[in-house]
């Protein structure tokens, strides 16, 4: 009769026990969340990005000074926000020559936009969001210089560029 009162009050006291836990947990997790991450950075002390047109906007910070990706990989982007437009452009930075399939030689200039073909209308040359896949866009191995140009509201423009290196993957 002692080992059955025993077993008893043990699950007496383990179902108090739990009913009180869950009774003490009144915060979802977002508001755990929020008071974890609260500790190491207070809402009130975060300081917003500079926008195009502010006094410390810096164009020259938009992208990194050099990207490198494989052929297999995608690159995302995003401009800085508040802006009126965006343009990304894609240049072939070395002279190459190539034959066409009527046997005409083509010659792509230094500095020349390479001509993109974006297939998803939720992102193109003229989107704060910019996606690069090189495999879907006929990009060829090898080093580009990658340009953004931004307007404000006030319509000035803010440039900056990057060297984008595509290198080909090993599996």
């Amino acid at each position: 009769m002692k080992k059955g009162t025993v077993v008893l009050t043990s699950a007496l006291v383990s179902l108090f026990v739990s009913g009180a836990l869950l009774a003490a947990c009144k915060n979802d997790v977002y508001t755990m969340l929020e008071d974890y991450n609260s500790h190491f950075m207070p809402a009130e002390d975060e300081i917003p990005d500079p926008k195009p047109g502010d006094l410390e906007f810096e164009p020259s910070r938009m992208l990194r000074d050099k990207y490198d990706i494989y052929d297999n990989e995608t690159l995302n982007l995003f401009g800085p926000n508040g802006c009126a437009s965006y343009t990304w452009t894609i240049k072939n930075p070395f002279i190459k020559y190539e034959i066409d399939d009527n046997g005409k030689t083509i010659t792509y200039d230094v500095g020349k936009p390479v001509e993109l073909n974006f297939s998803n209308s939720d992102y193109n040359s003229k989107s704060q969001r910019f996606v690069l896949i090189p495999s879907k866009h006929g990009l060829d191995l090898g080093v580009y210089i990658l340009e953004l140009a931004v307007t404000d509201g006030s319509n000035n423009i803010y440039k900056d560029s990057c060297k984008l290196n595509i290198n080909m993957h090993i599996d």
